[in-house]
C-alpha cells in the first residue's frame, strides 16, 4: 500500500524519503514490510501523499483512476514524470467531478 500511495503521488523513493524526514532504507524497509512505521510516522506519509490515513489499513489497494496519461511524444523520449503536485490536482479535480456527477443523479437533473 505504501508503494501505492507514493507512486500514485507522483514521488520517487528519494523525494518521499527526504519529505518523510528519514533514510532511503528505512522507506524502503517499510514498502518492503520488513519494518513497519509508527503511528504517527504513518499519519505525515498519509499527509505527505494527500490521502486519508485508512486507506493504509485496506487489504488490497483501491482501484485507481491514472488520468496523466500524455501521448505525444518525441522520438526516443520515453514517459515524462509528472510532478506531485500535479498528481494530486489531477487526482482532487476527478473526484470532484465524480461528486458532482454524483449529485446531479441525485437531485435529476441532466448533466
Amino acid at each position: 500500500m505504501l508503494v501505492w500511495a507514493r507512486e500514485t503521488a507522483s514521488l520517487t523513493p528519494e523525494e518521499a524519503a527526504t519529505a518523510l524526514d528519514v533514510t532511503i532504507d528505512r522507506l524502503l524497509a517499510w514498502e518492503k514490510g520488513d519494518d513497519q512505521p509508527t503511528v504517527n510516522q504513518l499519519r505525515r506519509i498519509a499527509q505527505r501523499y494527500k490521502r486519508p490515513l485508512s486507506v493504509f489499513y485496506l487489504s488490497e489497494r483501491p482501484k485507481d483512476f491514472q488520468p496523466l496519461r500524455d501521448f505525444r511524444r518525441l522520438p526516443g523520449i520515453g514517459d515524462r514524470r509528472y510532478s506531485a503536485k500535479l498528481a494530486y490536482e489531477v487526482r482532487a479535480a476527478h473526484e470532484r467531478r465524480l461528486v458532482a456527477l454524483d449529485v446531479s443523479e441525485v437531485l435529476g437533473e441532466q448533466v
